[in-house]
């Protein structure tokens, strides 16, 4: 008599095939994520960047409108030096050009336009520009017709290390054109009684000038990348060169120091219609 087994081994096998593709995929999964996570790690080490530090930088990027605030703010610790001021009642910065008005089918305006109170050549210089981008442009706003105008202006003015830094915010929109960041800054040694340049914020954040170049460097890369995948979509994104000047440390024109960082600014619509700025936060 012929006993016909069952064919077990083909079961086995089905089962083993299913074990061995749920294990691959396991496999696979746990690949990516260490590649991923060493090629963070990798391209943090050389960028000098810690996990810590990436996670940090993304939180005041994102928070970085809010420092704005229209105040002075000084550092608990800081003892804040002696200076002739022009006037003499007031604070070491303070709003002296304030609106908040709107005028139907013309314009809007919420400015706080501020006057770097500090009796010096270099600081007349600083509020005659001052006057010159931002008061200017609210009075030509106020004096314009039918044009349908948004006009706000914020800034932040910060003292630590016996520097100050003064930092302005503007955004214009006109229409349906596409709206226009400026920032300007402006730093001001309250001890020595001179303008403070990149250089000697690079020396107090105790980084070498290689080092910053290549953090400027990483960040316009990782920004210019995002644009290229958003104009794929469609979208009309401002494009970086990455060969560009502006991107050189001795060529960096807009920084400010804030609660012990330091803070570089790229903001494209100082010279362009654009609202699109990229930061790079030492």
């Amino acid at each position: 008599m012929n006993v016909v087994l069952p064919e077990k081994p083909k079961i086995l096998n089905r089962r083993n095939v299913t074990y061995v593709t749920v294990l691959i995929v396991c496999i696979v999964a746990i690949a990516i994520a260490i590649y991923q996570f060493f090629s963070e790690e990798k391209l943090g080490v050389i960028i000098g960047i810690s996990k810590d530090e990436n996670q940090e930088i993304s939180e005041l990027k994102e928070e970085f409108t809010n420092i704005f605030t229209n105040e002075l703010q000084i550092n608990q610790k800081e003892q804040v030096q002696e200076l002739k001021k022009q006037e003499e009642d007031k604070n070491i910065v303070f709003t002296k050009y304030e609106k908040d008005e709107k005028s139907l089918n013309n314009y809007e305006l919420n400015i706080n336009i501020p006057y770097i109170n500090i009796s010096n050549n270099k600081v007349d210089e600083f509020n005659e520009e001052i006057d010159n981008i931002f008061t200017k442009a609210a009075e030509n706003v106020e004096n314009s017709q039918d044009r349908n105008i948004i006009y706000t202006v914020n800034y932040m003015a910060n003292i630590e290390n016996n520097i100050l830094s003064v930092g302005i915010l503007a955004t214009f929109k006109e229409g349906n054109n596409v709206q226009r960041t400026i920032l300007k800054t402006y730093n001001y040694n309250l001890k020595e009684n001179k303008e403070v340049n990149l250089n000697d914020f690079r020396i107090l954040k105790n980084i070498d000038n290689n080092t910053l170049q290549t953090r400027i460097e990483s960040e316009i890369r990782t920004s210019q990348e995002q644009a290229t995948k958003m104009k794929e979509l469609g979208y009309d994104i401002y494009s970086r060169n990455l060969k560009d000047e502006i991107y050189k440390v001795e060529n960096t024109s807009n920084y400010f120091w804030y609660e012990e960082h330091l803070y570089l600014i790229y903001a494209y619509g100082n010279n362009n219609n654009t609202s699109e700025m990229d930061i790079v936060i030492i």
